[in-house]
């Protein structure tokens, strides 16, 4: 009993957290990091009148979002994409329209974000007053069971309630209360879903092409508390030339990235993809892959994952996206001197 008290006394105050929600100490290793809620929402009106609709959403990310609202006519769809678009399809309409909403649908679905993975990414300091670290500044107070009841922040205010557990043992709110100085919206969820993927084209229309892979940037300083993994279809060249080519060569490496190339244990070689054409690469130096663009899934990743890990989880994307492999997965590398805080990862596939 006393070795029992002593464990409890000696948790951190955001080890106590994890504990009060059910959550391991980090995420998990895998891009199954997204949430599916499907229920009811009430809106209040004035003079005590009320609206209630059916409500699915769903959620990739603090900007990823994919609702769905049912009215008479039929369902309103509203989308939310990292690029700061927005795209809304009325029961009348025939395709998703690019419109700009407002700035407190973005609020909201940031923070539903930060509360699910509460307290993932959260600095807990017990002489000060539980607040977000990050951009959004948000004011939470806990409940008698050390779980959030209640989260205000400038012309807002969120109640939480009914919080129940899933069969891991993970606890999630299941009635949500928004208020603003305008409205009152009541959320009750009847399925509430974590640990599923959704690619990041799901936030996007169907006409909408794959993008052109974003470079990523590493981070000085290493990652801030609003980092996130993104996950998603890319197009991306396939050309390369090897490293051990040009360590041959008495000349400095031009300008690229370099990346390991990996199948499976004991079969992996480093890359390096040079910013030049291939006329001005200089003898002893061959490439080999492709110019064209090629379909790949692209998982960008703040957890340490090996290799081996990270092709299982992306081949299990694939078979459960309908997608077949079509290459080995490209391991981003640091430059010398340079440190990684994220792990990208990019996997060739197809569609057909």
């Amino acid at each position: 009993m006393l070795l029992a008290l002593l464990l409890f006394q000696a948790l951190t105050p955001y080890q106590q957290a994890c504990s009060d929600r059910g959550f391991a100490v980090n995420p998990p290793k895998s891009p199954s990091q997204h949430y599916l809620f499907q229920g009811t929402q009430t809106t209040f009106l004035k003079k005590e009148k009320s609206v209630v609709q059916s409500l699915q959403l769903a959620i990739g990310g603090p900007d990823l979002l994919r609702k769905s609202v049912g009215t008479p006519l039929g369902k309103e769809t509203t989308l939310l994409h990292a690029s700061k678009k927005s795209w809304v399809k009325t029961p009348q309409g025939t395709k998703l329209q690019l419109e700009e909403l407002p700035q407190e649908e973005w609020i909201k679905n940031e923070i539903r974000w930060i509360l699910l993975r509460y307290p993932w990414g959260w600095a807990l300091d017990p002489h000060k007053p539980l607040t977000y670290p990050g951009k959004m500044k948000l004011t939470v107070i806990l409940g008698e069971n050390g779980l959030p009841s209640n989260l205000r922040w400038p012309n807002g205010n969120l109640q939480l309630s009914d919080w129940k557990k899933k069969g891991d043992g993970e606890l999630y709110p299941f009635s949500w209360k928004w208020s603003s100085p305008k409205k009152t919206v009541q959320e009750d969820f009847l399925l509430l879903e974590p640990h599923v993927l959704f690619l990041e084209q799901g936030f996007r229309p169907p006409s909408s092409n794959a993008p052109m892979r974003r470079v990523l940037r590493r981070q000085k300083k290493g990652p801030t508390e609003e980092t996130i993994d993104r996950i998603g279809l890319v197009m991306q060249p396939t050309r390369y030339t090897l490293q051990s080519d040009w360590d041959a060569l008495p000349i400095p490496t031009p300008p690229g990235e370099r990346w390991l190339l990996y199948k499976k244990i004991g079969e992996k070689i480093i890359v390096w993809v040079p910013n030049m054409k291939n006329e001005e690469l200089p003898p002893g130096i061959s490439t080999y892959g492709s110019t064209k663009d090629i379909l790949h899934l692209s998982w960008t990743t703040f957890q340490k994952i090996s290799p081996k890990e990270a092709l299982e989880r992306l081949k299990e994307t694939a078979k459960r996206s309908g997608l077949r492999i079509q290459g080995p997965l490209w391991v981003s590398l640091p430059k010398d001197g340079e440190t990684a805080f994220a792990f990208e990862f990019l996997l060739p596939v197809t569609d057909s």
